[in-house]
């Protein structure tokens, strides 16, 4: 197993219909930056995608279809990642545009391609992303073809359906990075048809998202929750000129209470200037129109630096890097007994076993990965043999807990006798953390293997050092690269 495992950090585990198998991978880092300005807009957190080429988000000249109109109105992400990874065993992966007859179409179709079951996707940031600020995640791909194009999304602040996504799915090819590694870098949201509009809401800033994020332009509250904006049908368009030229930019009510305001002013602007030649009346001239030009802007709603289409290289920067695969120490555990037979491999078979490992760094947690994909399940003269694999990483961590780069790959295997009881093996290979960074937690070690579905913490079932021939407080069993 030595050799397999040390090849995991280079491998990803794939289950291809019913065939089990391992294909080499390459690790990837997408960051994200907003290179808006200071004040300017806004992004919701970023939605992306790895694929075969076969998933085409949208099509300038369509309609948009619910995914789109919900990342595109709401910043939800979670229909079009849904609908990404939908599956078909006999008719592949979804992708919006219907090529099948003389004119593409906004439709729901499947691809045909069974290697759409390969498609990763995530959504970057937990919050919106300010100008300045950076998202970032790590993810495994496949070497084979399977994801070697990659496509974003994300709505823009503030606004009620504008977005920016990547309408050509071939438009961003990585298949350098998986063959050579290296990194690639590009701006989306590039100026003069980087931003399209969804056609899914009226522009109004009364129900535009995001408005809180703009203190101190006289911004309405905005939308309160979901599909509050004025519907309409009109097709995805690419948003060029100015982009809040169509947007209201003073209420009805303050639109007549400036009127009257200027009408007053002009019509005693002309009273004084008959009376030039007195004293102090070019000051008042000036002081009235001043008091005009202040209430003016105290009403009208501020959208300077705001204008998207006039940011230099766009609203955002993509670099895409592929990562060494380092190793800083792996481990292994050979035939533990297994502490609550019955509570192990329940967990094993719901998806809910997991590594954690804890740091002076992270004491919950630095990296975690779930150990829910399934590499073999076998049973031979009545004895069960399951093995599964995780990746670890600290996007995995609950409540955004730890921020590491640092990586990891493991594997279970579980043998499960006759009469219930079972006996697990295990390797673990970690990029990024010294053994010397690593912390005992309560009475156990660093690492343990926990249950718990993703996303919420459980109790430890399995100390992995332990198992491993060390102590809570010796680590030693544990090999340095």
């Amino acid at each position: 197993m030595n050799k397999i495992f040390k090849m995991m950090i280079a491998a990803a585990f794939i289950l291809t219909g019913h065939t089990v198998q391992a294909q080499d991978s390459t690790l990837v880092q997408v960051t994200i930056e907003n290179i808006a300005p200071e004040n300017g807009v806004v992004l919701t957190p970023i939605w992306v995608g790895f694929h075969n080429g076969n998933f085409d988000s949208y099509n300038g000249g369509l309609r948009a279809l619910p995914g789109l109109e919900r990342l595109a109105e709401d910043g939800n992400n979670s229909l079009i990642s849904e609908q990404f990874l939908d599956f078909n065993a006999q008719r592949g992966g979804y992708t919006y545009i219907d090529n099948s007859g003389r004119r593409p179409k906004s439709r729901l179709v499947r691809t045909g391609d069974l290697t759409d079951i390969h498609r990763q996707d995530a959504t970057l940031g937990a919050a919106p992303v300010r100008p300045g600020e950076t998202v970032s995640q790590v993810f495994e791909l496949r070497n084979d073809g399977s994801n070697n194009y990659f496509s974003y999304a994300s709505m823009v602040l503030p606004t009620n359906d504008f977005f920016i996504a990547n309408g050509n799915p071939l438009a961003h090819s990585i298949s350098s990075l998986l063959e050579d590694g290296g990194e690639i870098s590009f701006f989306i949201g590039t100026p003069e048809g980087g931003t399209n509009d969804a056609g899914t809401e009226r522009e109004d800033f009364n129900f535009s998202a995001g408005n809180g994020l703009f203190p101190n332009r006289n911004l309405p509250a905005g939308q309160a929750g979901p599909n509050q904006g004025g519907r309409t049908r009109r097709a995805i368009a690419n948003v060029v000129g100015n982009p809040f030229q169509s947007f209201r930019l003073i209420s009805r009510r303050d639109r007549v209470r400036l009127a009257i305001a200027s009408s007053f002013v002009r019509r005693i602007v002309r009273i004084l200037s008959r009376f030039d030649f007195l004293p102090k009346v070019e000051q008042t001239i000036a002081s009235l129109k001043q008091s005009l030009a202040e209430f003016k802007a105290s009403v009208i709603i501020d959208v300077d630096g705001l204008d998207f289409n006039q940011y230099q290289d766009g609203i955002a920067r993509v670099t895409i890097s592929a990562l060494a695969p380092e190793v800083s120490f792996t481990g292994m555990v050979e035939n533990a007994e297994v502490a609550d037979d019955e509570a192990f491999v329940e967990a094993a078979d719901a998806g809910n076993l997991y590594f954690n490992i804890h740091t002076t760094d992270f004491n919950g947690g630095e990296i975690r990965g779930q150990l829910d994909l399934v590499l073999s399940d076998n049973t031979v003269g009545g004895v069960r043999t399951l093995e599964l694999g995780a990746m670890l990483d600290s996007a995995q961590e609950p409540d955004n807990a730890s921020d590491s780069n640092a990586m990891g790959v493991g594997s279970v295997t579980i043998v499960i006798a006759e009469d219930g009881s079972a006996t697990y093996s295990s390797e673990l290979s970690v990029n990024g953390i010294d053994v010397d960074d690593l912390i005992p937690v309560a009475v156990f070690s660093a690492i343990h293997i926990h249950n718990a579905p993703r996303g919420a913490n459980g109790g430890v079932l399995q100390d992995f050092i332990v198992d491993a021939g060390g102590t809570p407080t010796d680590f030693s069993v544990l090999e340095q690269e």
